[in-house]
């Protein structure tokens, strides 16, 4: 299903009923809303299950702005706003993470709880903006497909690898299928976004902060410095999984999410 916010085609699918509380799943970068399937197979059923497109990722349009963290926010508003939504969990993944801990920051009032998974809360270092400066410029020099290699060797676990080529190679169509554009304004988005630290103890909705064992790129020490943040928050490390935990191991995750949504429920 498509519906258009600020100025673009958002695609989302919006399954179940629209009594049913809402459960928003926010990709990660540089994928789309399929790598939430597992997920959203799992979940449908007791909750309004949405997972959607980011601009510039899948099917949603790219538009004409420059990407920020800000427009990311405005574009989540906008598609609960148009699906009549007054509040949700939020299930957020890296870059997914950034976003929701922003739209938490600034509209705590749409909010439920939140599922803060293989993220962080802090700004780039300055190495880590360089990196992205680096990424950008390979991308433009070399195209997407060498790039695309290399990111995967940082988001899955070794063993992802060697026991489920399936997932690797999702993962590299999710990536091959983003225009190069997109790919640099999401990079200088994420290189120009700002810490959410500070803001940590100002989130009282109950939190879950789940974490790949193996992820290299947020490591279980961001994970557990956001735990020890945020005062309602309980911590999940999946075994066998890396950057892409939903991903390398859904079951455990369904396993992590499911015990959380249902203790919303008591």
């Amino acid at each position: 299903m498509k519906t258009t916010v600020n100025g673009i085609d958002i695609t989302y699918d919006d399954l179940d009923s629209a009594e049913a509380p809402a459960l928003i799943f926010i990709h990660a970068y540089p994928f789309d809303r399929t790598m939430w399937r597992s997920q959203t197979d799992a979940f449908k059923g007791r909750w309004r299950v949405i997972s959607y497109d980011l601009r510039g990722h899948g099917e949603s349009g790219l538009g004409e702005e420059e990407f920020s963290l800000e427009l990311f926010v405005q574009d989540l508003m906008g598609l609960m706003d148009a699906l009549r939504i007054k509040t949700a969990v939020l299930c957020a993944l890296s870059m997914g993470g950034y976003i929701a801990l922003q739209a938490v920051e600034t509209h705590p009032e749409r909010f439920s709880a939140l599922v803060l998974c293989d993220t962080r809360c802090s700004a780039d270092t300055p190495e880590g903006k360089e990196d992205r400066n680096t990424a950008i410029k390979a991308i433009r020099r070399d195209g997407v497909e060498p790039y695309a290699e290399g990111l995967l060797g940082k988001l899955l676990a070794p063993e992802t690898f060697e026991t489920q080529p399936q997932t690797v190679e999702a993962a590299r169509e999710m990536i091959l299928a983003i225009s190069s554009l997109s790919l640099e304004r999401s990079l200088r988005a994420m290189r120009e976004r700002k810490e959410t630290c500070s803001k940590l103890p100002d989130i009282k909705i109950p939190a879950l902060i789940i974490v790949g064992e193996a992820d290299k790129i947020t490591p279980p020490e961001a994970a557990r410095y956001l735990h020890d943040n945020i005062e309602h928050s309980r911590l999940a490390v999946i075994k066998d999984a890396g950057h892409l935990s939903n991903l390398e191991n859904p079951s455990a995750f369904n396993d992590a999410l499911k015990s959380f949504l249902d203790s919303l429920e008591k």
